[in-house]
């Protein structure tokens, strides 16, 4: 199981949900993403977060449960969403850059 205790974590209403996302703010709890966890408790989720706007593929590689991913900009505002689910084999890219990614179960 991953274990999220070096994770800062936030609170974010996302609909009429409030969700508590760990912080992945580095290089290495970015690559390590959501990989291991088995499930999601309802209004659990992570937040990648960037310093400056970027264009990298997300995958569901080692995921195991459907996600949503929520795409912002550097004025947190949504610039893609989607819904994936494990297995799936291509990756994600927004046609615009983006400075945060929120993954919460879908």
């Amino acid at each position: 199981m991953h274990e999220f205790k070096d994770y800062d974590t936030i609170q974010l209403r996302i609909g009429d949900i409030f969700h508590t996302l760990w912080v992945a703010d580095t290089d290495a709890k970015r690559q390590r993403g959501l990989r291991g966890v088995s499930k999601l408790s309802k209004g659990n989720g992570m937040i990648f977060a960037y310093n400056t706007p970027v264009s990298h593929p997300f995958t569901m590689r080692g995921v195991l449960f459907p996600i949503r991913m929520i795409f912002l900009d550097d004025a947190h505002q949504v610039v893609h969403s989607e819904t994936c689910y494990p297995g799936r084999e291509e990756s994600v890219t927004p046609d615009t850059e983006y400075m945060f990614v929120i993954e919460i179960g879908a």
